[in-house]
């Protein structure tokens, strides 16, 4: 069987109702054993290749079944390690899409971008760290730092100094405010 053909029968076999899959595995099979080269072999031999064959699949459909799990509800792939890869790998959902774990790196050889139709919030527990090698861009009608209920000095903005040297923006940015 082809490479090919025999990743389709797993993933058949995988997303499809057991009887389903056992007459796909039976069709299959019955072909295989039709190619097998028998002239001329000891049957006691060919037998031998064949459980040998038999271990080796029955190995490989238990290693599938320990890390695909399919139930009505949808597909878990689990282990140790789980790899997709692939030219170009999409991840999709109607509703939320969620990604858990202790912890998210991504590792972008090139440009990264994130698009969101509505809000975008990013948090943390601890502290968040923006950097970039050259320049950063910070764009938006109103720029709100820290609540953003107070203007930001800017060049030529009237300052009243105040006690302890906590100085009061008069006049300043109405667009980048901040607390």
């Amino acid at each position: 069987m082809k490479p090919r053909t025999q990743m389709l029968a797993l993933m058949l076999i995988a997303c499809c109702p057991a009887t389903w899959a056992a007459d796909l595995a039976a069709a299959q099979v019955v072909p295989m054993m039709a190619q097998l080269r028998t002239e001329g072999v000891p049957l006691d031999r060919q037998v031998a290749a064949l459980q040998q064959q038999v271990a080796v699949l029955q190995a490989q459909v238990n290693a599938l079944l320990a890390a695909v799990n399919v139930t009505e509800t949808g597909v878990t792939l689990q282990g140790p390690a789980v790899t997709i890869a692939g030219a170009k790998v999409e991840l999709k959902a109607d509703g939320m899409l969620i990604l858990r774990g202790n912890d998210l790196t991504a590792d972008i050889a090139r440009n990264a971008n994130l698009r969101s139709g509505f809000s975008v919030a990013i948090s943390s527990n601890a502290g968040v760290t923006l950097q970039a090698g050259t320049e950063m861009a910070v764009n938006g009608s109103r720029v709100l730092l820290n609540g953003g209920t107070r203007p930001i000095a800017t060049v030529g903005s009237l300052v009243q100094p105040g006690a302890g040297g906590a100085n009061q923006v008069i006049t300043g940015s109405t667009t980048v405010r901040a607390d």
